[in-house]
């Protein structure tokens, strides 16, 4: 029974036991379902916010799409607007380019009615001249020669001239063995081309040989005959050797001859002289009314593919022609050493590129006088008075860097597309690169235009007031001589905008002064003037010289400006 009792009793501590334990896992369980309560109350609260989140990201997208759409309706309104007005300012100007070249081809027709009917009086006159006696003569006294080149191993030279105008031929004595030999004699040649030109030459005749000419000059008829009898007084003129560069003799002084010419002709002679002068103008009014009516359908043809600011421009620098050789070859030539070294003597460049603040270089070509390159360089033109600067870089002795010259190209306003240049290499002394050959240093580029997709469109940049600006035209110095007998017919035409004024011609003059003041209207204070020097010519197309462009936009709000500008050709 002790035994039986002893198991009761530990048979109901156990089933104590195990009931504590139920209890004990009752309660685990119960916080176990009250925290999943929790989570589940926490989980859903962060959907209900997820979801509030969502809804009001979908309500902001769908606000955003109604602005983006209004914006770009409000873009497509504003580039509708813009394309209407390009098109219609492009239109304009064609018009504006069709009415100039109207008028201009008016004025062709008039210049030719007006040579029809001069060439009728001139055949009129002709006529009459033929019945009456004589025609117009020119008289030619050869007086003297001076400072003549020994030609002769023995003596000087055995001078003659000979006269040739028009088919006939004139012939003086021989002088023989005189360095400033005279002569004195007289000569009539009878003229049957007013625009015909006298040709002198002077021979040294030899007894054995055939004779040799030893230099030469062209004297044309117009200035004789506007002189008429009275003639031209009696003068030193310099001949020329057949490379027609300027004679000279041992003593290092010029080679002169002194000739008397004068003028005389019938009254008939003298009115078939005079229409033949008018018909002269007359064909080179046509001429240059004709250049001018291409020049305006070519510009009203090109009128819509010149680009405005901003645009993206391709510089292709291709090369050098005629570079002067490097300064520590022997006297600056090439000699047969240095060509065997390979480089010797020979210069090693490169280009330096410069837009305001921007400097880029090029890679550094091979030694060679005409050295080959090709480097693109990117630029973005923003404004109408940006301009590039290309220095040609030479590498000295030593290994110090120089500029042997530069071009300056404006490139504010271009025609889309590639433009192939030759641009002259211009020093720091304002005159020409010589190369080693003798002949100008040239630079070879190609410029590339295309209009920049990036580029917001915008309206037309026309300023809402125009303004007045007045061009005076003063004066140039140092013109280059452009006739073979004669200096330079100077004259300045000024262009703004497709309008252009023209100064007077100033005759045989370097230093020409013409005073002449122009008004222009500007509405565009982007683009340039353009300032154009050329040389008049009695027969056939008047010369270029060079050019200048002015950006307005240096000039606005000045209430006077002088500058002295340096010509490009």
């Amino acid at each position: 029974r002790q035994g039986q009792d002893e198991e009761y009793m530990r048979l109901a501590a156990q089933a104590d036991a195990l009931l504590e334990k139920g209890r004990a896992a009752e309660g685990a369980l119960s916080e176990v379902q009250k925290k999943m309560d929790e989570a589940n109350k926490g989980a859903s609260e962060e959907r209900l916010a997820l979801l509030r989140t969502i809804d009001q990201e979908r309500l902001a997208s769908e606000q955003r799409d109604i602005a983006s759409t209004r914006t770009m309706e409000g873009r497509e309104a504003e580039l509708k607007l813009v394309s209407d007005n390009k098109i219609k300012q492009v239109n304009e100007e064609a018009r504006q380019k069709e009415a100039e070249s109207e008028a201009h081809m008016a004025s062709a027709r008039e210049a030719m009615e007006k040579q029809h009917h001069l060439q009728a009086q001139l055949l009129k006159q002709m006529a009459l001249l033929k019945a009456s006696e004589g025609g117009p003569t020119l008289k030619v006294k050869v007086e003297r020669a001076d400072h003549l080149p020994k030609v002769d191993r023995i003596g000087w030279i055995d001078a003659y001239i000979t006269l040739a105008l028009s088919g006939e031929t004139a012939k003086t004595s021989i002088k023989k063995k005189q360095e400033n030999p005279a002569w004195d004699e007289e000569f009539s040649l009878p003229i049957s081309d007013s625009t015909a030109s006298l040709q002198l030459t002077l021979l040294d005749w030899e007894m054995f040989h055939k004779d040799h000419p030893i230099g030469s000059l062209v004297l044309p008829l117009q200035e004789v005959i506007d002189a008429g009898e009275r003639g031209l007084p009696s003068r030193p003129l310099q001949l020329e050797d057949m490379n027609h560069t300027p004679l000279v003799g041992k003593s290092g002084q010029p080679s002169t001859v002194t000739l008397t010419l004068s003028y005389t002709a019938p009254e008939a002679a003298k009115e078939v002289t005079r229409l033949e002068a008018e018909m002269a103008e007359a064909k080179h009014l046509e001429e240059a009314e004709r250049e001018l009516a291409a020049e305006a359908s070519r510009l009203a043809v090109l009128a819509d593919s010149r680009l405005a600011p901003p645009y993206n421009l391709t510089l292709n620098i291709l090369g050098l022609l005629h570079l002067p050789a490097s300064p520590d070859s022997p006297d600056g030539a090439v000699g047969a050493a240095g060509a065997a070294a390979g480089a010797a003597g020979l210069p090693e460049v490169w280009c330096t590129v410069k837009m305001g603040q921007l400097v880029k270089s090029t890679n550094r070509a091979a030694p060679s006088l005409d050295p080959t390159l090709s480097d693109a360089i990117a630029l973005h033109v923003e404004r109408a008075s940006q301009s590039v600067s290309i220095s040609v870089m030479v590498l000295r002795p030593g290994g110090e860097d120089a500029c042997l010259g530069s071009v300056t190209i404006p490139v504010g306003r271009m025609n889309a597309g590639r433009t192939e240049l030759q641009l002259h290499v211009v020093g720091q002394d304002g005159s020409r690169v010589v190369g080693a050959d003798g002949k100008h240093a040239i630079l070879l580029l190609s410029l590339d235009a295309q209009a920049d997709p990036t580029a917001a469109p915008v309206a037309s940049k026309k300023e809402d007031l125009a303004w007045a600006l007045d061009v005076t035209v003063k004066g140039a110095r140092n013109l280059p001589k452009m006739d073979r007998f004669g200096k330079c017919d100077g004259y300045v035409i000024v262009t703004l905008d497709g309008e252009r004024f023209k100064t007077q011609t100033i005759e045989a003059e370097y230093d020409p002064e013409w005073n002449e003041t122009f008004s222009l209207i500007v509405s565009d204070s982007s683009e340039e003037v353009v300032v154009s020097l050329y040389d008049w010519d009695r027969v056939g197309r008047d010369e270029y010289i060079g050019s200048v462009h002015i950006p307005l936009v240096s000039l606005r709000g000045a209430t006077a400006k002088e500058v002295k500008l340096t010509v490009f050709d």
